[in-house]
């Protein structure tokens, strides 16, 4: 662990150890940012063990990444009221063993949000929410879009945009997207290809017999990111976006497939058709590798630590 000297004058902060050992019993806390009084962006990731971070006693943080227990999120909430983009991952909690709800912190000035629990939503209100993104997991996935729903009334908040990383649940999502039409973008991070694939090539198509609730025609932006694909997905993503595209008023604008650890050489008519597309005023993007992840990353509201 480096230790910036200069700590009163430190706006930026990033917090890990690289091996259990070096995590070693002599830490207790992390401690030595409590003189980091200009601090306005923090990522701690403890992994091995739960360390206290503790904070200068007036702090202007407005950006968080924590591995922490609930209680200590839930904590850190409340007495951050500049927060405006945080990353709830919640650790080093027995699982099954939720604190009791209580009250939900008000979070008033947060704009963006990574949870990587669904249930988390159930802790919390954010009126000025502009994007969340979750990470859904489980046996019970249908249980988590509940408490999604839950949090977007209790907080009466109009979000733009969702990002759903791992198992996608069709019926789910398309409720989400039906009462809250404030969502225009979403964007999926596959888990199980051939499933999420297919799942959330369905969900977005339109064809003759789909029902006029499912045709979602607020949608500007649609996203699915592959962690390995292959020549297929090319057509069958382009299919999806056809099928759009002959909607009257359809508002879609942006489309963008991405293959994070491959680089997937579309075959000739895909690139026609992507012409096409882009003729007509649809902007359509393939990223691979490095400019795919990179993408992911914005998508995932991670910080840029370089």
């Amino acid at each position: 662990m480096t230790v910036y000297r200069d700590l009163p004058a430190l706006r930026r902060a990033w917090v890990q150890w690289d091996t259990e050992e070096s995590q070693s019993s002599k830490f207790n806390s992390v401690d030595f940012l409590r003189m980091a009084i200009s601090l306005v962006e923090i990522g701690v990731h403890c992994e091995y063990r739960f360390l206290p971070t503790l904070l200068p006693p007036h702090t202007q943080l407005t950006r968080y990444d924590f591995d922490a227990p609930l209680q200590t999120h839930r904590e850190l909430l409340r007495a951050l009221p500049n927060l405006q983009e945080v990353r709830i991952r919640r650790h080093f909690d027995d699982d099954d063993h939720w604190p009791e709800l209580g009250e939900p912190v008000d979070v008033r000035s947060l704009r963006r949000l990574y949870v990587t629990d669904p249930i988390i939503f159930d802790y919390l209100r954010a009126p000025s929410l502009e994007e969340v993104a979750i990470l859904s997991t489980g046996t019970d996935v249908a249980a988590g879009y509940g408490s999604l729903e839950r949090f977007l009334t209790r907080s009466s908040c109009s979000p733009r945009r969702l990002v759903i990383e791992g198992l996608l649940h069709a019926q789910s999502t398309a409720a989400i997207l039906q009462k809250y039409p404030s969502f225009t973008e979403i964007a999926v991070i596959e888990a199980v290809l051939d499933e999420d694939i297919s799942t959330f090539l369905a969900l977005f198509t339109i064809s003759s017999s789909t029902p006029s609730e499912l045709v979602f025609p607020h949608i500007r932006e649609i996203g699915f990111a592959c962690r390995k694909g292959d020549t297929i997905l090319c057509p069958l993503f382009l299919d999806m976006l056809d099928s759009r595209a002959s909607v009257k008023e359809s508002a879609l604008k942006t489309a963008v497939l991405l293959f994070m650890n491959s680089h997937v050489e579309p075959d000739p008519r895909s690139v026609a058709r992507l012409e096409v597309l882009r003729g007509a005023a649809l902007q359509v993007s393939l990223l691979f590798e490095r400019d795919a992840r990179e993408r992911v990353d914005e998508w995932l509201h991670n910080f840029d630590w370089t």
